[in-house]
Order: C-alpha cells, then structure tokens, then sequence
C-alpha cells in the first residue's frame, strides 16, 4: 500500500510539472521567434519572446528532439550567442538565467 501511494505521488509530481511548462510556454511563447544557435558544445534550439525579453533554450541534437539537460554555462553562451546572432548584442544584455524543468533554461534579457 505504501509503494502504491508513492507511485501515485511520483506520478502526479511528473503530471503536474508538464502541465506547468504547458502553462508557462502558452503564456509566454505563444508566437516566439524560434532559432538555434550552434557553441563549441553543440546544438541549442531558442524560443524567444522579444517583446517580454525571454528566451527557452535547450540542447538538441540539431532537430527538436533534446539531447539532455546541459550546463547552465553552455546554455547561457547559446543564449548570448542568440542575441549576437539576431544581431542585438550591443542592444540586449542577459539579465537571468535558471534551469526552468529540465531540460529547459529560460533567460531573461533586457534591451535599451
């Protein structure tokens, strides 16, 4: 009975945490400009929501499929690289970042 209890408990854990990265995307990345941006560590696919200045990024295997969750230094370098890449380096500088659910980070940015 215990171990069931347990399973259920896991279970709704894992339902519950998919349900608020659902959330939290359909709110903040309904129509994002979405890229990838190639590091010396590999491929990272970008959600970016210019107008809340946020980005998603993830490790992938160059499609969409994600590779694992990477450090949260390579995934900042994809982040800044993203912001060279859209050409907004000297405009937007990374203000957070944070592992959102695995494999996520989100960054937050600010632009002038």
């Amino acid at each position: 009975m215990k171990i069931k209890k347990i399973i259920l408990a896991l279970t709704l854990t894992v339902m519950l945490g998919g349900c608020m990265t659902f959330t939290h995307l359909r709110k903040h990345y309904a129509d994002p400009v979405k890229g990838s941006v190639e590091t010396t560590n590999g491929t990272f696919a970008i959600m970016d929501n210019m107008q809340e200045g946020r980005m998603f990024v993830s490790f992938t295997f160059g499609g969409s499929m994600t590779k694992g969750t990477a450090p949260l230094p390579w995934a900042r370098e994809a982040a800044q690289k993203w912001l060279v890449q859209s050409s907004r380096e000297n405009l937007c500088q990374l203000t957070e970042g944070y592992l959102f659910q695995s494999p996520y980070y989100e960054f937050l940015y600010a632009c002038k």
